[in-house]
């Protein structure tokens, strides 16, 4: 069973599909149990489906989640989860502190042994890129 929209009813049914195909793609295929009106389902062009963009169930149901799919960067976030955004700001002023921690001795090295500059640069370079690989 596969869940279809018709576009003449404007409504969401549940119906047995048949698998339906030509060499441009495939997908399922039923008629609509009001109208009768065949409806379609792609399988190969997903991003064509008209299930997804019209059906009233599916955007009753991504309204209904909206909240729980939320990202830390997204308006509300902060209002509807505030433990994890503190957890989320703690943890980037740990790393801001870090990075200033770390400029700061690199800067006290490259004072203390001017000459060898480009050597402490080239050090600190593969630090940092081990560090970011890890």
């Amino acid at each position: 069973m596969v869940d279809f929209y018709c576009k003449v009813c404007k409504s969401d049914f549940r119906e047995h599909e048949h698998k339906e195909g030509n060499s441009w793609g495939q997908w399922f295929a039923s008629k609509c149990p009001s109208c009768g009106k065949k409806c379609i389902r792609h399988i190969t062009e997903k991003d064509k489906d008209p299930y997804f963009y019209e059906s009233k169930k599916l955007r009753i149901q991504r309204h209904n989640l909206k909240n729980e799919l939320i990202q830390p960067g997204e308006q509300g976030f902060m209002t509807r989860y505030p433990k994890q955004w503190k957890q989320i700001e703690e943890a980037n002023e740990k790393w801001e502190k870090k990075q200033k921690m770390k400029k700061l001795e690199r800067e006290k090295l490259y004072q203390k042994h001017h000459n060898e500059r480009s050597t402490l640069k080239k050090i600190f370079e593969k630090e940092d890129e081990l560090e970011n690989n890890s």
